[in-house]
């Protein structure tokens, strides 16, 4: 993984935890029947396979399930690899989350990725730092 996180500067401590936290430390359905260690979603340019699942999504401050489509791999290495190249795989996505990559430590890089609207959910960035400091995850970072 630590590999993978210097490919597009995305720090290793931030990396290890979204995966934790989205995969639920690999036990989500998400992670072992479509192999998404990110909650990454597909998008109408994705066209790789999809996987359908019912998430929680903060709207307006209210926690709420929807159904959403995500990308599918064949593997964990896979995800890994789409993490790493995600965020500059599109214009948009190079332009909305430079501040992201070009962050030089793990709580500038959180900012910047709320900042981004990344996640819906309003504890995000806290979750994520709470995961890296409880594991010592920043030591990845040096």
């Amino acid at each position: 993984m630590e590999q993978n996180s210097k490919v597009n500067s995305v720090l290793s401590s931030v990396m290890l935890s979204q995966a934790i936290l989205e995969s639920a430390w690999g036990t989500s359905y998400l992670a072992t029947h479509g192999n998404n260690l990110f909650g990454i979603k597909a998008d109408a340019a994705w066209t790789g396979d999809t996987i359908e699942i019912i998430t929680n999504e903060y709207r307006d401050g209210e926690k709420k399930q929807e159904k959403h489509l995500f990308r599918k791999y064949n593997s964990w290495n896979e995800s890994v690899a789409d993490y790493a190249k995600f965020f500059t795989s599109t214009p948009w996505r190079i332009k909305n989350y430079q501040s992201f990559r070009e962050s030089t430590d793990y709580q500038q890089a959180i900012l910047a990725l709320r900042q981004s609207g990344y996640a819906t959910d309003p504890k995000y960035g806290e979750k994520l730092l709470s995961i890296i400091e409880n594991y010592k995850l920043y030591l990845l970072d040096n």
